[in-house]
């Protein structure tokens, strides 16, 4: 009989973020070795209260309200509850507003506890934030406190996180199981990409919520001296540019329309226009002030597309250890047009790494210890 795993997480499918995503690959492969049940938020209307998703059950509670990026649902906690007390492990999806209650429960109850955590909340500056990250520090510290192990994709980020550098002693690498999921579909916006592919354009791609953390602002500032250097260089944004709880594109939209000729913004897009926007790019950008592990980096990599990544914890490692792709300091413009030159011009030299790639991504392997894990 397969073992039972309730997986709490504020957000899953079909929410489009890496903190989703990375989850969702996870459970794509270990549905096969156990039972998976998923509560998370109903965080829009129109999605079902309760339903199987690729082969996991899904259970939405309603929102009640928002703070920040953070959903707000009483009723999720008695649906923890009851699904904790017919579970045999409890994995919490960390950051999380319910980390705390499941934790405390999960232990009431005498099952295992295991936080996935893939990042300290990071914040726009601001008293009210600051507030806010500090509640979710303190509620995901007395989690991992009672937790029987604690994950994070990468030891470099644990090392350095705000909350996981405390509990090293219970830390272990989570790998992330990304894989290809589904043939490349192209709609009008990806095909213009591919015209001015087939032009000898060299195409870059970025992708994500448009938040301060993420850092797209810097890349903006970075375009037009990369184009005076080279004319034939495009990009492509795959993600959300106004997000409701943050404005920071509103306060940057004067830099977005300066190089908007040069940008293509295909939205937020499924699985299959997705493979579409890595069979296009050339390069992934990911300038990021902070980020645990992206997964379109993993996405990217593994698609044979080299990364220009910053120099910060959890981000940067594949990078540094496998070389396919160019690390940058993080909050540097120059940088980041200096690199986008460089890759344009060494495309088949960084190619060589790729090799590396297929051995540092290895899916079978990374497979049998997440499972390992889970199971221990």
């Amino acid at each position: 009989m397969k073992k039972k795993i309730l997986i709490v997480s504020d957000f899953y499918l079909p929410h489009w973020t890496g903190i989703v995503k990375s989850v969702a690959y996870m459970n794509d492969s270990m549905k096969k070795w156990f039972d998976i049940t998923v509560l998370c938020t109903k965080h829009k209307s129109g999605l079902l209260k309760e339903e199987i998703v690729d082969g996991v059950r899904v259970i939405r509670s309603p929102v009640l309200f928002s703070i920040s990026r953070a959903k707000i649902s009483l009723l999720m906690l008695p649906t923890i509850i009851r699904n904790i007390s017919s579970s045999d492990i409890v994995f919490v999806n960390s950051p999380s507003v319910y980390i705390t209650f499941t934790a405390v429960w999960a232990k009431l109850f005498g099952k295992k506890l295991f936080v996935f955590h893939q990042g300290d909340l990071t914040l726009p500056k601001g008293f009210g934030n600051i507030i806010v990250e500090r509640l979710f520090d303190l509620s995901s510290v007395i989690s991992c406190l009672l937790a029987d192990k604690v994950f994070c994709a990468t030891k470099d980020y644990a090392e350095h996180s705000r909350v996981l550098s405390r509990f090293m002693n219970k830390f272990e690498t989570l790998p992330i199981l990304a894989r290809k999921t589904a043939k490349p579909s192209f709609n009008t916006k990806l095909k213009s990409v591919e015209k001015l592919k087939r032009q000898g354009y060299v195409i870059f791609g970025f992708a994500g919520r448009f938040v301060e953390e993420k850092g797209f602002d810097l890349l903006l500032q970075a375009i037009p001296d990369a184009l005076k250097k080279n004319p034939k260089i495009h990009f492509i944004f795959a993600g959300d540019l106004n997000v409701s709880y943050e404005d920071f594109f509103e306060k940057n939209r004067s830099s977005y329309e300066a190089v908007q000729k040069h940008i293509t913004n295909a939205g937020l897009l499924d699985e299959k226009l997705l493979e579409g926007f890595y069979h296009l790019v050339d390069a992934i950008i990911i300038p990021s002030r902070s980020d645990c592990f992206p997964t379109v980096q993993v996405e990217g990599m593994i698609r044979g597309k080299p990364v220009i990544v910053t120099d910060i914890p959890g981000a940067r490692v594949p990078v540094k250890e496998i070389g396919f792709g160019i690390i940058i300091p993080p909050d540097d413009v120059a940088a980041i047009s200096k690199a986008i030159i460089s890759t344009s011009k060494q495309k088949e030299e960084l190619q060589k790494q790729y090799e590396n790639v297929k051995n540092y991504f290895n899916f079978k392997r990374d497979e049998q210890i997440v499972k390992k894990h889970l199971a221990g």
